[in-house]
């Protein structure tokens, strides 16, 4: 007999699927994930809008410019004189003017002007500065007038009345034009007024009930 032949029946192969952790452990990467530029997105979007709202702020409150502001603080008669008939009044009255400035910058002001009226007629002028506010800051100036009625005033009925009831209702308005310098950036024209309503008490030489606009 022949020598048999043998066979060898062939190994069966079996397939080893791969787990999701080996896949992702020899997966290359491309790039950034999604959920990380998501994340650089937001951060850049929220430092916008928190750097215009500091930029509206900024132009809002530090850059805008507002007119300076007068008070009267004191007004004091330093020498008085006065005859009931004809009727005529001679005063000297000292005043003290705050002049505020609520701004970031500076203030420069060319000067002011002082004007005392009884009724409708000037009876008084006088002026005051140049000079300068810090900002956010006040300054008070003086100024010195010389009360004195005239022809026109003793034709009048209400003035006669007046002094010789001892007591003289007079107004005062005040003007000052300058400009507001704010950090080299704006140099812009502004200018105040104020108005007063007083009464000089010609018995005992004082200014009372006085009121500012």
């Amino acid at each position: 007999m022949g020598e048999e032949s043998q066979v060898h029946p062939l190994a069966s192969s079996q397939f080893h699927p791969r787990s999701d952790e080996e896949y992702a452990a020899r997966k290359p990467t491309t790039g950034p994930s999604r959920k990380t530029t998501g994340k650089c997105f937001v951060y850049l979007l929220t430092f916008l809008v928190i750097l215009g709202l500091a930029s509206l702020v900024f132009s809002l409150v530090v850059l805008k410019v507002r007119p300076p502001e007068l008070r009267l603080r004191s007004a004091a008669v330093k020498r008085l004189g006065f005859a009931t008939w004809p009727a005529a009044i001679n005063a000297a009255v000292a005043a003290e003017i705050e002049v505020k400035n609520e701004n970031f910058g500076r203030l420069l002001f060319e000067g002011g002007n002082v004007t005392v009226l009884c009724g409708n007629v000037t009876v008084g002028t006088s002026s005051f500065g140049p000079g300068r506010v810090l900002p956010r800051a006040e300054k008070r100036v003086r100024a010195a007038l010389e009360v004195r009625s005239n022809g026109w005033l003793a034709e009048n009925g209400n003035f006669t009345r007046d002094v010789g009831s001892g007591t003289v209702e007079l107004r005062g308005y005040a003007r000052l034009t300058g400009r507001i310098r704010v950090l080299k950036m704006i140099n812009k024209r502004r200018s105040a007024e104020m108005n007063c309503t007083m009464r000089l008490d010609l018995g005992r030489k004082t200014i009372q009930d006085l009121r500012c606009l």
